[in-house]
């Protein structure tokens, strides 16, 4: 009785024991709330009836050694249920009777509760192999995890210098954008300069146009005033000829007046009318060396006027070039070179007009002087019609005359020497209105390669102006595709920075996960274990309950 007592307390420690399994199984996550009511309810509907059953006889035998019932046996042996012990043999019988039928329920019980932790046993080891493949899987999708916060960290880290970049690139894009914006305002500043640069070589090469007019004007002036001067020359020689002539007459007046007397008057009116000839002649010729020498002056009026406009035209030149900086140095070198030919010329002009001014100051003496000589060639013939009345005059006419030609001879000497120096000044007039006329040529020629240059120049300021607006435009367009860019980069920035957070609350998750995993997989063990236990017991159970069976079996046999 004590060793089924002991078996009944061990049952239910048991039963109780795969409960408290069971509500961790639970607790843990591995079986739902229904599979844990259902497992409870298996346990205890099959430990239920067998403890029911075991405490039925126990009641009885209980109640009738109280007196409260009797105890009876179906089926007494008639030889036992005679005498004073009947009752106690009935009593015996019926409860070894009851026993019996206990026993056999309680290994019936057994029995089954032996397959039901088989049973357990099978979902134990599932569930087991079930919290291994899941912790597995776990700690797999733990490193994928921690592989795609790796490199979600490492991508943030990318679209933060991404970032940092775009930032920078912006601001370079901004800085190329203001760059392109000043280089075409000074493009454009270069074209409105390139036209005044234009502009001013063409009114520069239409004066110059105007210049080497002017000069081919000077060029035939200068040489017809060097046929001037021949012919005054040739006059002038023939004048101190005549001087001569008047000289030696005058000395044969003198020393052979008396003698010759009216005889030589008619020669000497013939004589004094020649000089008249002559010197009328010569004071045309000088009148029109004076005229000429005024043209001339007009013709230098003109060169200086010309001169001071090159002048001008050169400084105005060198400030275009100044302003044009590296693409003005040809303008610069053509501006010297002008401003070296005006220089020259205005020099050359002074010279010029210093020698016009002397030769006609020298042709006005030569007028004067003329005009004294036609004076006195008029004198003499005054003279020469009164020789017949006043012979004693002849001999003072003559002296006066001789000296009257003396001088008439200096004066042509000297007017002589004066045209000469005239005519060697207006050849070298002459040589130098050719050279600057070979210069203006030149400068000509140079002039229209400058405007040659200058309008390819003005033509590539021109592509270079609608090329720089062009990139003007495509910078701003840039500047606002990297402002949109650099907007893009900070929100994807931002999303992974949020993702790098929301992953790491995953990893802090599966981490959780893997742990709350194991300690399924630590209960699954532990079940394992206990349910092991449970069978071993079971085992034990099921051997002391059907030993007795097995001894009346060998007792029977023998």
């Amino acid at each position: 009785m004590k060793t089924l007592q002991s078996r009944f307390v061990t049952l239910l420690g048991i039963s109780l024991l795969l409960a408290w399994v069971v509500l961790a199984l639970a607790g843990v996550g591995r079986l739902g709330a229904l599979g844990s009511l259902l497992v409870l309810a298996v346990v205890w509907a099959a430990a239920w009836p067998i403890a029911a059953r075991m405490t039925v006889p126990f009641d009885r035998v209980t109640a009738a050694l109280s007196g409260r019932g009797p105890l009876l046996y179906p089926n007494p042996d008639p030889n036992l249920c005679e005498g004073p012990a009947a009752p106690i043999v009935q009593s015996i019988a019926g409860l070894a009777q009851d026993v019996e039928k206990v026993r056999r329920e309680m290994a019936e019980g057994i029995g089954r509760l032996g397959g039901m932790t088989g049973d357990l046993k099978n979902i134990s080891s599932q569930i087991s192999r079930q919290a291994m493949v899941q912790l597995q899987g776990i700690e797999t999708a733990g490193a994928s995890i921690a592989e795609m916060a790796s490199a979600i960290r490492n991508i943030a880290e990318s679209t933060g210098s991404l970032a940092s970049s775009a930032v920078e690139t912006s601001s370079s894009v901004l800085e190329m954008t203001a760059s392109a914006d000043e280089v075409a305002q000074a493009t454009e500043a270069l074209s409105g300069a390139v036209e005044q640069s234009v502009s001013a070589i063409d009114q520069m090469g239409a004066s110059i146009r105007e210049i080497a007019g002017s000069v081919e004007r000077l060029s035939d002036a200068a040489e017809r005033t060097v046929s001037a001067m021949t012919e005054i020359d040739a006059s002038i020689r023939e004048v101190e000829g005549n001087a001569k002539s008047s000289a030696d007459l005058a000395d044969r007046v003198k020393t052979a007046a008396i003698e010759e007397g009216m005889m030589t008057i008619a020669d000497t009116i013939a004589g004094m009318e020649k000089i008249q000839e002559t010197v009328a002649r010569s004071s045309q010729i000088i009148a029109r060396l004076s005229e000429r020498s005024r043209e001339v002056g007009k013709i230098l009026t003109v060169i200086k006027e010309v001169t001071d406009r090159t002048s001008l035209l050169a400084l105005n030149a060198a400030i275009l070039a100044a302003q044009a900086g590296e693409h003005g140095k040809g303008f610069s070198v053509v501006a010297d070179e002008i401003k070296e030919l005006a220089e020259r010329t205005a020099s050359s002009t002074k010279e010029i007009e210093q020698i016009i001014k002397a030769v006609q100051a020298e042709a006005a003496e030569a007028v004067s002087a003329a005009g004294e000589g036609q004076a006195t060639a008029e004198e003499g013939m005054k003279f020469a019609m009164e020789t017949g009345g006043a012979l004693k005059k002849i001999m003072e006419t003559a002296k006066e005359s001789s000296e009257l030609a003396g001088w008439i001879e200096r004066a042509a000497g000297e007017q002589t020497r004066g045209a000469q120096d005239v005519f060697h000044s207006m050849t070298q007039v002459g040589e130098m209105v050719g050279q600057i006329a070979r210069a203006i040529q030149e400068q000509r020629a140079g002039t229209e390669a400058v405007v040659r240059s200058a309008e390819q120049v003005r033509d590539i300021t021109g592509h270079v102006k609608r090329a720089m607006a062009e990139q003007s435009k495509g910078s701003h367009q840039i500047s606002r595709a990297m402002e949109t860019i650099t907007e893009q980069v900070q929100r994807i920035n931002t999303a992974t920075h949020e993702q790098e957070m929301g992953s790491r609350q995953v990893l802090g998750s599966i981490e959780s996960i893997r742990e709350a995993t194991q300690e399924g997989v630590d209960g699954a063990v532990s079940l394992d274990l206990s349910i092991e236990t449970l069978q071993r017991e079971f085992a034990a159970l099921r051997l002391n309950v059907t030993a007795p069976e097995e001894g009346v079996r060998k007792e029977g046999e023998t």
